[in-house]
């Protein structure tokens, strides 16, 4: 949002594995961590729809607003998921992979075919974006979801038409495909 809004911020990132010895520095042992003038922010949903609010990213509509918390909410729960029990394994501790790792991947996949189920029923039928012809925080979300979920689950962005055409939407916005320069390396594929 600081990209796509042309809002200067510092951006620091903890390493994987100096996750351990910072995790202790931190409020309540978590990230994020937004500082503000007005204080520090705790986790992804709150610092989300604060930046949202202040740099325009929130929709318009009172009903949008909760659709897009929901699908924030269940952004998470997907993230954490597939980050603490398929990825962290596949990708980190290959040595510790679980016997239940299919099962697990099964799992996995059933949420991730719930949340894009759920994102589609929630999207305004008609328009470009979720809740309108404009880019809202939920739109963002949802594409680092996608593409979260694509670098185990590639077929994640063909899940259906509705997410093929929207997909299209946000990597064409002049923008967005900014933010996703700015982020090379860190996007599956992009």
């Amino acid at each position: 949002m600081f990209i796509m809004s042309q809002t200067d911020f510092k951006d620091e990132r903890i390493k994987f594995q100096d996750w351990s010895t910072r995790k202790l520095e931190t409020p309540m042992g978590l990230l994020p961590i937004l500082e503000t003038e007005e204080g520090q922010l705790l986790q992804t949903v709150p610092i989300n729809n604060f930046l949202a609010a202040r740099l325009g990213f929130l929709p318009q509509d009172e009903w949008d607003r909760c659709q897009s918390d929901s699908l924030l909410i269940h952004a998470n729960e997907l993230y954490e998921i597939l980050g603490r029990r398929v990825y962290i394994y596949l990708y980190y501790r290959k040595n510790e992979v679980p016997n239940d790792i299919i099962d697990v991947e099964k799992e996995a996949k059933y949420k991730i075919m719930q949340y894009f189920t759920l994102m589609t029923s929630m999207a305004r039928p008609g328009c470009r974006f979720l809740f309108g012809e404009k880019i809202t925080v939920a739109d963002i979300v949802l594409y680092c979801t996608v593409e979260y979920c694509c670098v185990r689950y590639p077929e994640t962005r063909t899940f259906n038409s509705w997410l093929v055409d929207w997909l299209k939407h946000m990597e064409q916005d002049a923008l967005f495909c900014k933010y996703l320069k700015s982020r090379s390396g860190t996007c599956n594929g992009t």
